[in-house]
């Protein structure tokens, strides 16, 4: 699991009391800005670190967290609390189908978190001040958030073989929906999670997710634009490959890594480190090893 900042008291030092679990209500709609108030944030903020607290009510905080994540769909700072804390319950004790259910949450949470934040490239921190002391949160590690969401329900899927849509194998002349501002980014989220668990059976759906995404935003790769999508999909089928040099698919899988290492190329004027001449190399000698 990758690691994100704002696990437990390393980030928000504050003094929890009785009564911690009632949210100041609010809407995104009270702010011009589309966030809920501070005081919101807060409460948030608090009942998240209460639940690392002795003798936590984990349902109560739950509870209260999502229902502010529900009245605060465009704030991307609560939204990122909710994610984080599903990840969390994603990987507990819990039986396999609660865990599942925690992580389809907690990508939820993530998507909104990524679609509610500012398109502007500047800062993303908030400061508030929590019972007298002045705070600062921020969305700086909002990628690994997404990519943690995404492990989790990974994970899960490899143990109930049940996929999200997003997920499932792409069915023939099935058109997977529009190319997503941050796809390429989390391609390389599926990419770097199929490195890890290679020969476990939640690969195949971060596997799934790529093939997708690539589909997807066909028209953005032509332009260049997302280009790396192919370099990384040559690279999972070249190690398949090589794994499984003598199993029937090795040649198709060969085949396209191949199509795909031509494509890159020549959009990309050239080799790079996404895709080096030595891995074109050793596509190639896995080639002459297949019939």
């Amino acid at each position: 699991m990758r690691k994100i900042s704002g696990f437990g008291r390393a980030v928000f030092v504050v003094l929890v009391g009785a009564g911690l679990f009632a949210i100041s209500p609010a809407s995104a709609a009270d702010n011009p800005s589309g966030y809920c108030p501070d005081a919101t944030l807060a409460s948030v903020m608090e009942t998240y670190i209460a639940l690392d607290e002795p003798n936590p009510n984990i349902p109560a905080g739950v509870a209260a967290i999502d229902s502010a994540a529900a009245q605060c769909k465009t704030d991307p700072y609560i939204q990122r609390l909710a994610a984080v804390l599903h990840v969390r319950l994603a990987t507990g004790d819990d039986k396999v189908t609660a865990r599942y259910e925690q992580a389809v949450k907690a990508l939820d949470f993530a998507q909104a978190m990524r679609a509610s934040m500012p398109a502007s490239t500047g800062s993303t921190r908030r400061s508030l001040t929590i019972r007298g002391q002045q705070m600062v949160t921020n969305n700086d590690d909002a990628n690994d958030v997404m990519g943690a969401a995404m492990e989790a329900v990974f994970d899960l899927e490899g143990l109930t073989y049940k996929p999200i849509p997003g997920h499932a194998p792409l069915a023939k002349g099935e058109k997977p929906g529009p190319c997503g501002p941050n796809d390429a980014v989390d391609v390389e989220h599926a990419y770097d999670y199929i490195e890890q668990v290679v020969d476990q059976p939640s690969a195949a759906f971060a596997v799934n997710f790529i093939e997708r995404r690539v589909v997807a935003c066909e028209a953005e790769i032509a332009k260049g634009t997302d280009r790396k999508m192919l370099a990384l999909r040559a690279k999972i089928n070249l190690y398949w490959a090589a794994r499984n040099i003598d199993l029937p698919e090795a040649k198709a899988k060969l085949e396209k890594a191949k199509a795909d290492s031509d494509r890159y190329v020549a959009l990309n004027g050239g080799f790079s480190l996404d895709w080096s001449q030595n891995q074109d190399i050793s596509l190639h000698q896995r080639m002459s090893q297949v019939k």
